[in-house]
């Protein structure tokens, strides 16, 4: 027979086994990754998991798993009053679209009202195909969307548009790439989705001020 002890032991250790294994699953799955990605792409603030209490200075939201609470989601950054709510929400979305990942559920409707389902995908579809030819049209029919709901949902949720996601999401792999050091002009315009070498440079000059050339030899 197993000793009571051991039993009542066991039970005492059971929400910090399910704890770790938890906050395991969640660094494994690459999810808080995609997410700080987008974050990243959308407004230049990181996102960030920690274990422990957060001071109330900064703009955190808890992650709790039934009873379980496994530590914070927080947005470090320069955050302008401008963006205060925009950022709010989306910090919002994300602890909701992560539990949801975590208990293996549909994004709850709360979630969908701050950031719906259909943009979500949208966003990781065009971070996983920004080498190819994107297309709203095609995007629209995977997520079941006529292609201008698509685009005026996009556009009301995230701030920016379609196109402006998909330019800024290609920018960040080229600034990866130049910064790299190893890879021709050329190389990284059409590694990063762009048609031509001509609508790279203006694109980026614009975002940077600087041509791709320049950015990469003061990289």
């Amino acid at each position: 027979f197993i000793d009571i002890i051991e039993i009542e032991n066991l039970t005492l250790k059971m929400p910090a086994i399910a704890r770790e294994a938890l906050i395991h699953k969640l660094h494994a799955t690459g999810l808080l990754q995609s997410l700080d990605a987008d974050l990243q792409s959308l407004t230049g603030l990181r996102l960030v998991f920690s274990e422990r209490r957060v001071s109330r200075g900064l703009l955190s939201r808890p992650l709790v798993v039934g009873s379980i609470s496994l530590g914070n989601l927080i947005l470090e950054g320069d955050i302008k009053n401008a963006q205060l709510e925009a950022v709010q929400n989306w910090l919002n979305m994300a602890v909701e679209y992560t539990l949801s990942r975590l208990r293996k559920e549909t994004p709850s409707r709360e979630a969908q009202k701050v950031l719906p389902t259909a943009v979500f995908q949208t966003m990781i579809l065009i971070r996983n195909r920004f080498r190819e030819k994107v297309r709203l049209n095609e995007m629209a029919k995977e997520v079941n969307l006529s292609p201008e709901r698509l685009s005026r949902l996009f556009k009301s949720s995230t701030g920016i548009t379609f196109s402006e996601y998909l330019n800024q999401v290609r920018l960040d792999h080229c600034r990866e790439l130049l910064r790299d050091g190893h890879y021709t002009i050329s190389q990284v315009a059409f590694d990063s989705g762009f048609q031509s070498l001509s609508q790279f440079n203006r694109r980026f000059k614009s975002a940077e001020g600087m041509s791709p050339r320049e950015y990469q030899k003061r990289s």
